[in-house]
């Protein structure tokens, strides 16, 4: 299938889709076995087995049976749905040019807000698939297949540049640092700034924050986007506008797409310190990840336990705290004998046990709501049973 016409003649004849619309919620393995001298099936079955691995992730375009999937390494690597409709809210302007397409998640949802929008990607096959897609899905751009090097050279200027850089090598191992991705976004900086008033990078959610700005000069914001507390995202957007630096985190709590938002800086100090109060407060990944909680506890004036415990406490809760809240029931000794045996999951911060080990040497069974928080304070080392009331 070389071609979008292929592609439609393939996909949506009538045979073809009554096989899927029959076999989508079937048990992949079964229907493999089953069908597994007779190609045309294989690669419908393949389809399904796709769409099943990613419903959560993709559920609009799921939802799509004239939708096809890609290989499996770029689904992997596609976007969220979640993730991507919240970057389709910080960016609108008159043209978007994603210079590393992929499966065009991305583009497609920063693209409702651009009046033009240019999709590039060297994959032939890829690029074929995402034109079909984007025509299923009633969405309009103009498509290349040029590196990413290249393309920028002759690009008018943009309102936005996007680049999503490859973070594989050829062993299709993760790659961490940026002067690691393809294309070295290091090299081609200067001419980003000047041809876009803005260019977002996406980079490793494992990079560090700090390393990155060391070796970038037209950093202006650093954004950090978790769901549901998992770090699944840091962004990087690059102007040559004088901005003074600011770390902007979003926590995606609930299908709904319900955020938890926090802006600061990391060189703030912490409020206070103090012994466990009514309440301890966990702050969510991206505001640990943006290294942002002393800014945390001065905003909402709620002292840390300990310079080096990520975490704060308080006799109040405050609106819109961008974490868990625990209600403290009681604090105990580590280790005490009474706790063994308990349902209780187990968060470590500061603490020379870690989670796992805690749970064992207490032999805990998971809870839906009780935990049991270990933590070094400025007194020393407690451990408090406590239940998770919020967020």
């Amino acid at each position: 299938m070389t071609s979008i016409s292929q592609l439609e003649k393939w996909w949506l004849d009538p045979d073809n889709q009554a096989f899927f619309k029959a076999n989508k919620n079937q048990d992949v393995a079964k229907l493999l076995f089953k069908y597994q001298n007779q190609e045309q099936k294989r690669l419908i079955i393949e389809q399904i087995a796709k769409r099943q691995k990613i419903r959560k992730k993709l559920p609009q375009w799921c939802e799509n049976q004239e939708v096809l999937m890609p290989p499996s390494l770029n689904l992997e690597q596609a976007s969220s749905e979640a993730t991507a409709r919240l970057k389709a809210t910080l960016f609108s302007g008159a043209r978007l040019a994603d210079l590393t397409g992929g499966f065009g998640v991305d583009c497609f949802y920063l693209g409702q807000n651009f009046k033009q929008v240019h999709y590039n990607e060297p994959d032939a096959a890829l690029q074929e698939l995402v034109a079909y897609n984007y025509k299923v899905l009633d969405f309009k751009a103009t498509f290349t297949g040029l590196p990413a090097e290249k393309l920028l050279a002759s690009l008018p200027k943009q309102s936005l540049i996007y680049l999503d850089p490859s973070r594989r090598n050829a062993q299709q191992q993760r790659l961490i640092s940026i002067e690691d991705y393809s294309p070295d976004v290091r090299n081609l900086e200067e001419d980003l700034v000047e041809k876009a008033a803005l260019t977002v990078v996406k980079v490793s959610p494992m990079a560090s924050i700090a390393e990155l700005l060391k070796k970038l000069t037209y950093v202006k914001t650093v954004s950090v986007i978790s769901v549901k507390n998992e770090c699944k995202e840091v962004l990087l957007t690059l102007s040559n506008s004088y901005q003074n630096l600011s770390y902007k985190t979003y926590n995606i709590i609930d299908s709904e797409g319900t955020i938890q938002f926090f802006e600061g800086t990391p060189k703030a100090a912490a409020f206070e310190f103090s012994e466990p109060q009514d309440y301890i407060f966990e702050p969510n990944a991206s505001v640990l990840k943006a290294g942002l909680v002393n800014d945390l506890s001065r905003h909402f004036q709620l002292p840390k336990l300990h310079a080096n415990t990520q975490l704060l406490t308080g006799s109040v809760i405050p609106e819109k705290f961008p974490g868990k809240v625990f209600k403290v029931n009681a604090l105990h000794k580590p280790f005490t004998k009474s706790l063994a045996k308990k349902r209780y999951n187990v968060i470590a911060r500061n603490f020379p046990a870690n989670a796992s080990e805690i749970e064992k040497k207490l032999n805990l069974k998971p809870s839906n709501r009780q935990y049991l928080l270990a933590f070094s304070s400025v007194e020393g080392k407690h451990f408090a049973t406590a239940e998770w009331i919020k967020a």
